[in-house]
């Protein structure tokens, strides 16, 4: 897992990802109303509709609130939630390979939900990867250059 972590880390330093809170679910006290507070506090920031899709929660309770208590009961899996910058002015070669870009003012959030801190980890790269290479392709497109196909846009 070292090896994995540290592979992870020089990836996450490359995209300008900052991982901004993760949870063990496991090491959640079901029965503490602290439990509640502490799950809370982490998801604050996200919107309620991309948490109860993540969580596979189709019941939002009727203040819009996640339904925590329930994620809690399930009692599984880690959350990783980041944030990932996004470039701008990316420039490019004649075939479109990057050749420099900015970092600064937009993040964007990203979280994820997995049985293992290893695949919720391996998802944020993903999503982040995703989300540079659909930046790119745009500067790309206005460019009149080819563009890169990716395993998935976001």
């Amino acid at each position: 897992m070292d090896k994995f972590l540290e592979e992870l880390g020089e990836k996450f330093s490359d995209m300008n990802v900052t991982i901004t809170g993760m949870c063990c679910l496991g090491l959640l006290d079901c029965n503490s109303p602290n439990a509640v507070r502490t799950l809370e506090d982490l998801l604050s920031y996200q919107d309620e509709d991309e948490m109860a899709q993540l969580f596979g929660l189709d019941n939002i309770i009727d203040d819009d609130e996640i339904a925590y208590d329930l994620i809690i009961e399930r009692r599984n899996g880690w959350i990783v939630l980041a944030d990932v910058a996004q470039p701008f002015q990316p420039s490019f070669d004649k075939e479109g390979k990057v050749n420099g870009y900015m970092i600064g003012g937009v993040y964007n959030m990203l979280s994820s939900y997995k049985d293992t801190l290893e695949e919720a980890l391996a998802e944020i790269a993903s999503q982040a990867e995703a989300r540079r290479e659909a930046v790119f392709n745009q500067g790309r497109k206005e460019q009149g250059l080819p563009l890169v196909a990716t395993g998935s846009e976001v």
